[in-house]
């Protein structure tokens, strides 16, 4: 098979998977009980193109500051950094993102004891140094956890911290 030809296939079947994908993107309902659909939406089609309805599990820390016996308003850090990432383009703020959801879920998930109290006070170290006001004499961190499961969702709160 000559270079030529090669390249033709893989013209071909690089403009057929863009095709296909922009297909499964615009409407994902096509097919959706196929065989092909299901294997190609979950190895082949590109980005993280997912529906809302499909996320089964989200979980929110929010964080307040006392300042002279008032509490600021609860912030959603990892949310505002996650919506700061999308209105500046910055790449830095989705790996700030990052490292904010797996300081949150890595302290709740550690069964080592030591290493969950280790874990807690590097996440409050964060929190305090990034988001909390120098004159904080108090921070607290709320962390919500949202479950939908066969069509109901239930809501929990999992830790209240005050630090």
């Amino acid at each position: 098979m000559s270079l030529s030809k090669f390249n033709r296939i893989i013209a071909v079947a690089l403009f057929f998977h863009v095709m296909v994908s922009l297909v499964f993107i615009m409407a994902p309902t096509f097919l959706a009980s196929s065989l092909i659909s299901k294997v190609y939406k979950r190895y082949l089609l590109p980005g993280p193109f997912f529906s809302e309805d499909r996320i089964s599990i989200t979980q929110a820390s929010l964080i307040s500051w006392k300042v002279k016996n008032q509490w600021s308003t609860p912030v959603d850090a990892t949310l505002n950094t996650y919506r700061d990432f999308f209105s500046t383009g910055n790449p830095t703020k989705i790996y700030q993102t990052r490292l904010e959801r797996t300081l949150s879920y890595h302290w709740q998930h550690e069964s080592d004891e030591n290493m969950r109290q280790e874990r807690l006070k590097t996440l409050k170290e964060y929190y305090k140094i990034k988001y909390a006001s120098k004159q904080a004499d108090s921070i607290q961190l709320i962390v919500i956890k949202k479950e939908r499961k066969d069509f109901g969702i239930r809501i929990d709160t999992l830790t209240k911290i005050r630090f």
